[in-house]
């Protein structure tokens, strides 16, 4: 699916949360890595939360380029390869971090442990007292941050019916890291 077909035409609301870094890439830089070096969400995701590119995400995730997939250990080991404070939380208590949102489909009734593991994504998490916003990869386009009820009412559904035609519609932030502020403590 051609994230163009829905992305280049939203008219919703863009958003930084005020807590959050200024983005070090645009979607040029995400493409260009997407292709040569296969940056999805997982790189994407830390990338928008910690203030780097995608590029220097990966570069710090030696595994990344074997599996082509993250890991929460390889997340952790960037997290604190960047010196940033961080703690593993349930992912509904996560105020600013990353999550990952597990896709609801046959998988999860699938007895080995990793299967539901490969019909998952990751992103990153703001909540404040008067801001709730989820940091998508495949929302670069529009500056990567959306207030979460758009994430969750019109990307969410997107992703599934392009990338997981199997999925049942439903999905759950399933782990969370949470960073602690500000990200230059």
């Amino acid at each position: 699916m051609d994230p163009k077909s829905l992305w280049s035409t939203w008219k919703g609301k863009v958003m930084r949360p005020s807590i959050a870094p200024d983005l070090k890439f645009g979607p040029e830089d995400q493409q260009s890595a997407y292709d040569e070096l296969g940056a999805n969400c997982g790189p994407g995701a830390l990338a928008g939360v910690c203030g780097i590119t995608p590029r220097q995400a990966i570069a710090l995730m030696p595994e990344f380029h074997r599996r082509k997939a993250t890991t929460e250990t390889m997340i952790s080991a960037v997290l604190t390869s960047l010196g940033r404070r961080w703690k593993i939380k349930d992912a509904g208590l996560v105020r600013y971090g990353i999550c990952r949102v597990q896709w609801d489909g046959p998988w999860m009734r699938d007895p080995d442990p990793y299967e539901k593991l490969r019909h998952s994504h990751w992103v990153g998490i703001c909540r404040t007292d008067s801001e709730e916003a989820v940091f998508d990869i495949n929302a670069i386009g529009q500056g990567g941050w959306l207030p979460f009820g758009e994430w969750s009412c019109y990307l969410a559904p997107w992703l599934l019916e392009g990338f997981e035609p199997q999925a049942t519609g439903g999905w759950a932030f399933s782990e969370g890291f949470e960073i602690s502020l500000p990200l230059d403590a």
